[in-house]
């Protein structure tokens, strides 16, 4: 299901606030999605990725740290 999950047990976090900015050029198209999760748990969660559905596709993002991902840019 999609969604963020915390690493140690995968339960789901609750979705507090999502906001989706989408803008069309032509064949072109950006979207930019800010999406806000609670934690439940008393203790910090990590997050080791996140999984959403588009249409009837899936797209899972993995989270990297802050360094290899800085690499990648």
């Amino acid at each position: 299901m999609p969604g963020l999950y915390a690493l140690s047990s995968w339960e789901a976090l609750p979705l507090k606030s999502s906001r989706v900015k989408a803008c069309a050029n032509g064949y072109s198209l950006s979207i930019t999605a800010h999406l806000v999760y609670t934690n439940p748990h008393e203790e910090p969660v990590e997050v080791a990725g996140c999984e959403a559905a588009v249409g009837s596709r899936r797209v899972t993002f993995q989270v990297q740290n802050r360094h290899r991902a800085q690499d990648c840019c």
